[in-house]
C-alpha cells in the first residue's frame, strides 16, 4: 500500500526501482496534509507498520489520533532507503501483537 505524496506516481517511479508490483494507493485530499487520517481510515483499526521518511510533519497529536490502532512508525532515511533492519523491526513488532 502506498501512502505517499507521490500518490499513483509511486507505482510508476518508486515501485519499479524497489522491485515492487503496482500497489493500491491511499489518496490524500491535500498533498501536503498529514497522512494519518487517511491511513487510519484505510487501516480501519487493524495493526499497521508504517515506513516513512517524514514523520515530523503533523505528528504532535499522533498518539491521541491513532485511537488504539497498533501502529509501528518505522523511519526510513531517504539517503539509504529500506534496509533489512527495517523489516526485522517490523517482524519483531508483529510477533508482540496480541
Amino acid at each position: 500500500m502506498w501512502a505517499t505524496s507521490w500518490q499513483h506516481e509511486a507505482n510508476d517511479y518508486i515501485g519499479p526501482v524497489l522491485g515492487l508490483p503496482p500497489l493500491p494507493v491511499i489518496e490524500f485530499t491535500v498533498r501536503r496534509d498529514w497522512k494519518w487520517p487517511a491511513v487510519s481510515d484505510y487501516a480501519a483499526g487493524r495493526p499497521l507498520a508504517w515506513f516513512d521518511d517524514q514523520f515530523n510533519r503533523g505528528q504532535q497529536n499522533f498518539e491521541a489520533e491513532r485511537d488504539g490502532t497498533p501502529t509501528l512508525l518505522c523511519h526510513v532515511d531517504p539517503a539509504s532507503g529500506l534496509r533489512d533492519k527495517h523489516f526485522q523491526e517490523v517482524r519483531a513488532w508483529a510477533k508482540r501483537l496480541p
